[in-house]
């Protein structure tokens, strides 16, 4: 949207957020920091009249110290730089703008313009389960090879035409299961009401399992496990950390059911909306951040589950993971042959073979 005099909140301009990372957010493995000023800065073109400036809203649901957060300020600042402050990026992180659907649908409406997103976008492109596709990724390379190759190039262009315009992706760390009892089979399962996110291949698969799934929205995910009305829920280490389930799972279950990315999604409309420069400057900047967020992953991969371990939380490893994939393979196979992806499922397996 354009606006006459540019103002920003205080989580959306870079140098705050980065103080309020340093202040809020807990401590980070010895590395170096994230940019917080592109390459070049100080040969910025002539700043625009307040006329020209175009800001973005770009909420997500990750917390300050996150990986994700950390890319999206770098984007943030690169863009703001490359585009002479034509182009600003103001960033919400912890929900503060809504959840996920809350978002996806806000950048349709136009009251937001990007957030973060996996698996639930499938309810926009079918083809989005598979970048949470269970039991499919033998470790990162394979998921590189998928989402970097044809199969997930492939999974991009349904996001346009949904009217979405994919710009990089974050990696995730495994998704473990969490309890407050050690699950080593899935006979553990039956009756434990689980929650979810509003993803219903992960909602069928955990159905196979004995389990009662209950969609709840992450934000309130905290106060469901406190009050019991769910006794489980699954995560990567970071999300499991943030948003501090530790206070009230004791367990982390290595069940690694789920590797995955989030995929940084700005709307068509608005997108398209740039003249043609700012445009090739959105995406120039969209491809260094790729490198950066792959950094960060890597940089951070171990970091959040020694948070957890710090905090009490114990990590079980006596889990049986072939049980759980014989148990659930055969609901992800009928989901999949539902949507006609099956066969696009078997060949994302191959690629790691």
């Amino acid at each position: 949207m354009k606006i006459g005099r540019l103002t920003k909140s205080a989580v959306s301009l870079a140098i705050v957020g980065g103080i309020l990372t340093a202040c809020a957010a807990p401590a980070a493995p010895a590395a170096p920091a994230p940019q917080t000023e592109a390459p070049g800065a100080g040969t910025q073109a002539e700043a625009p009249a307040p006329q020209d400036v175009t800001v973005w809203r770009y909420g997500h649901a990750a917390n300050y110290d996150n990986p994700w957060h950390l890319s999206a300020v770098y984007f943030a600042d690169l863009v703001e730089e490359m585009s002479g402050g034509r182009l600003v990026i103001e960033i919400f992180p912890n929900n503060t703008l809504g959840g996920e659907m809350d978002l996806l649908n806000g950048i349709q409406l136009g009251t937001a313009d990007m957030t973060n997103t996996a698996g639930s976008f499938e309810v926009f492109a079918p083809t989005a389960a598979l970048l949470e596709a269970p039991w499919a990724f033998r470790d990162e390379e394979h998921f590189k090879m998928m989402i970097d190759g044809e199969i997930g190039q492939s999974i991009m262009q349904d996001f346009r035409a949904a009217n979405f315009v994919p710009l990089f992706h974050n990696m995730r760390t495994p998704r473990m299961l969490t309890s407050n009892f050690p699950v080593t089979h899935p006979s553990d399962m039956v009756g434990e009401r689980l929650r979810l996110p509003n993803v219903p291949l992960q909602m069928q698969m955990w159905a196979a399992t004995g389990a009662s799934p209950q969609s709840v929205a992450l934000a309130e995910t905290f106060m469901a496990l406190s009050q019991g009305v769910v006794t489980m829920q699954e995560n990567p280490f970071d999300l499991i950390y943030n948003n501090s389930f530790f206070e009230v799972q004791q367990y982390a279950n290595l069940t690694e059911h789920v590797l995955s990315a989030i995929i940084v999604v700005v709307g068509a409309d608005q997108f398209y909306a740039l003249p043609a420069d700012l445009q090739d400057i959105v995406m120039e900047a969209a491809a260094q951040a790729q490198i950066r967020a792959d950094e960060l992953y890597f940089q951070y991969r171990d970091h959040f589950r020694d948070r957890l371990i710090e905090n009490g939380m114990t990590m079980n490893a006596d889990v049986d993971r072939d049980a759980f994939r014989a148990v659930m393979l055969p609901a992800i196979q009928e989901f999949l042959e539902d949507r006609g992806l099956w066969d696009i499922y078997e060949e994302i397996v191959a690629l790691g073979n």
